[in-house]
């Protein structure tokens, strides 16, 4: 038999690490400068209006919304669950004060879900045949 290389990534930190290594590392999912900017955020900015323009966002059908997330949520490792709770968290955080930034979760929704969910389209030689 073979054996396979695990990368140790003893060259990265944060970036390009998956999440259960750095759970592994430090003992919490959250890497520690996004803990911050959450932090600045919270404390400087959810009072601020959002300049960002609408853009357009993928459709589920409104009956399949809940489902959808749901197996979503279930089929994630223990620490993204963790960072999507701190995540999650934030955003209330920032809707609490909607008279102030205009921030309802349908703007949050515009302005993150592009880069929260972002959706690579595969060029046509990378796609192999799907076997019927």
């Amino acid at each position: 038999m073979k054996r396979t290389k695990v990368p140790d990534y003893k060259e990265k930190s944060v970036f390009g690490v998956p999440l259960i290594v750095h759970v592994q590392r430090c003992g919490f999912p959250l890497p520690l400068c996004l803990q911050q900017a959450l932090s600045h955020l919270r404390t400087y900015c959810l009072d601020q209006v959002s300049k960002q323009l609408l853009q357009d966002w993928l459709y589920v059908p409104k009956e399949q919304r809940l489902q959808a997330v749901r197996a979503a949520i279930l089929l994630m490792p223990d620490e993204n669950r963790e960072v999507l709770q701190t995540l999650l968290y934030f955003l209330r955080d920032v809707t609490s004060l909607v008279e102030e930034n205009q921030m309802t979760p349908m703007n949050l929704a515009v302005c993150l879900g592009p880069s929260l969910f972002h959706l690579s389209i595969l060029k046509n030689e990378t796609l192999s045949p799907r076997c019927a």
